[in-house]
């Protein structure tokens, strides 16, 4: 997740093969552990889970702006600086490229992961209230081509459009659970893998980037086929070797929100490392480790805090 939002120009490639299954990965494994309620709950759970951490990141993000605006800029550029900003978590775009109508919006970075993540889980949890077998797939495939359709004209806010898009990965993984595909996987063994990678090859060889933000599958439902064949050829890898997320898999959308936070200021005020006099893949190498270390250093920093806090409080009630 965090190399993917690094300068990869250095080896362009490495883009392409990231891209091509890592946000479908997140999808995947969220419909492989989804379970069904009221509509009432399922909005209360994902408001909790995905909009909440959402909300916190923004106010969080807005309000050291604010803080650094007192030493930085005067009122007038801080209330356009902010308006801005404010627009950024309104509007919940993931990329600006294009000429669509509010395309040129300004991204919200990569939390437009937990709103998609959000509508995802709602939408597939209304459609399997309402329908079962292949009228819900059929009503989920139409679901994605009219949100990849429509992308091409318009792009919605609140990431609504990649949200409708990712229902299809959200039933994958419960597919996937509920026909023990990882261990029908594993047991195809050699043959899964050359397939699986016969088939990478052929989606990244043009170096089109799969872009779940806009909508964007280069090679349309064979981009889909893809995905999940390589997030099946990993998670059989993670089963096989059997490596473990400890506390990192355990907070990753703490990770994320941070991340997010940290790319914001570092293009705020225009931080690269490109000003460091060594060979591009060096330079590539340290922005990762520095990236991947600040992220992990203020999550843990957060988590310890908010253990101190909730403590605390115990303590205080009793």
């Amino acid at each position: 997740m965090i190399v993917g939002h690094c300068d990869l120009s250095a080896v362009p490639y490495l883009k392409v093969i990231i891209y091509s299954f890592h946000m479908p990965l997140f999808f995947i494994i969220s419909g492989f552990f989804f379970k069904e309620a009221t509509q009432k709950e399922a909005f209360s759970k994902y408001t909790r889970n995905h909009i909440k951490p959402y909300g916190i990141t923004a106010i969080v993000t807005l309000g050291i702006l604010l803080l650094l605006s007192t030493y930085i800029w005067n009122f007038s550029v801080l209330k356009d600086f902010i308006e801005k900003w404010a627009l950024r978590f309104f509007f919940g775009s993931g990329i600006s490229d294009g000429g669509e109508l509010f395309a040129s919006t300004p991204i919200v970075g990569p939390i437009w992961f937990l709103l998609t993540l959000f509508w995802a889980m709602l939408f597939y949890n209304f459609l399997k209230i309402h329908f079962h077998g292949i009228e819900l797939a059929i009503i989920i495939l139409a679901l994605f081509c009219v949100a990849c359709f429509s992308v091409s004209f318009i792009r919605l806010p609140f990431s609504l459009q990649a949200g409708c898009s990712a229902v299809l990965y959200i039933w994958i993984g419960e597919q996937i659970r509920q026909h023990n595909a990882i261990e029908r996987y594993s047991q195809i063994g050699v043959f899964a893998t050359i397939a699986t990678l016969v088939l990478w090859l052929l989606c990244i060889k043009d170096g089109k980037v799969l872009i779940m933000a806009i909508c964007f599958y280069p090679d349309g439902l064979l981009s889909v086929i893809v995905s999940v064949a390589v997030t099946l050829f990993f998670i059989c890898a993670i089963k096989r070797f059997d490596l473990k997320g400890g506390w990192i898999g355990q907070h990753t959308l703490l990770i994320l929100c941070v991340h997010s936070t940290i790319l914001y200021f570092k293009r705020i005020f225009g931080v690269s490392l490109s000003i460091i006099p060594m060979k591009a893949i060096y330079t590539l190498l340290l922005e990762i480790a520095i990236q991947i270390s600040a992220a992990l250093i203020i999550s843990y920093f957060i988590f310890l805090l908010h253990n101190r806090i909730v403590k605390t409080s115990l303590l205080n009630t009793q």
